[in-house]
């Protein structure tokens, strides 16, 4: 039976059986830090509304084997962008580097790194591909590996914000507008959040959709879904398990 864990490794008392747990459910119904918000908003009605550009450790040389391509992609997941790079570049799929995944639903600028030790250089001024755009193509020596960047920076437009519940507002005293009360209110809260952290929760896109991912994660470490070398086997958990806490106890 595969259960719920503490951190401490033991068993929950509630012995959920996680075969039947809502898991959309459950990724939706974390604590939160400070009291649920106050204020409402929509976010991602567009992509341009969710900027997201990667900071990267090192600067590329302008020499080496290796192509860096700075890109800004819109509407567009990272590994789809890989394979078009390889395909236009003629290589394998390995020897095409980034360093992180970077959100679908936005506009995102990232680096690329294209292997091509042999064969005339490149012509970027000639790749095509929808919702990418190459900003510059750089040489360096190595391959962009992953998680070798040192930070993202996000530009988030958060639109029809609205105080969820008026009666905060009044029992605070705020003898404002509902604009300026919604200001108020945030202001607040990112002066706690500035001062104390928020918790790192990994949001229910990192499930997979419907959050399939754990279903076939529990299935991996029960023995019922095969996983045909440790690589893989690997790769799989970190790909689809990652940043949830899963133990599976296996009982005769």
């Amino acid at each position: 039976m595969s259960q719920l864990a503490s951190s401490t490794g033991q068993a929950s008392s509630t012995d959920q059986d996680l075969t039947q747990v809502d898991w959309l459910s459950t990724l939706d119904s974390w604590a939160y830090a400070y009291g649920e918000p106050e204020v409402s908003g929509i976010v991602k009605q567009s992509p341009e509304h969710f900027i997201v550009t990667e900071m990267m450790e090192v600067e590329p040389s302008g020499e080496g084997e290796h192509y860096w391509l700075d890109i800004t992609k819109t509407r567009l997941n990272t590994d789809a962008v890989a394979k078009s790079l390889a395909r236009f570049s003629g290589v394998a799929n390995r020897d095409v580097g980034y360093s992180g995944m970077k959100d679908f639903h936005a506009v995102t600028r990232q680096w690329f790194s294209v292997w091509k030790p042999k064969g005339d250089a490149l012509d970027w001024s000639k790749y095509q591909f929808d919702g990418v755009h190459i900003n510059q193509a750089v040489k360096h020596s190595r391959k962009i590996k992953r998680g070798t960047h040192k930070a993202n920076h996000f530009q988030i437009r958060v639109l029809g914000l609205v105080i969820k519940d008026k009666a905060v507002v009044e029992n605070a005293g705020a003898e404002k507008g509902e604009a300026e009360g919604v200001t108020s209110l945030l202001d607040k809260r990112l002066n706690k959040i500035q001062k104390a952290g928020v918790p790192n929760y990994f949001g229910a896109q990192r499930f997979g959709r419907g959050a399939n991912n754990l279903p076939q994660a529990l299935a991996m470490f029960a023995g019922t879904k095969r996983i045909k070398t440790e690589t893989c086997a690997v790769f799989y958990c970190r790909q689809h398990g990652h940043g949830f806490l899963i133990v599976s106890f296996l009982r005769a």
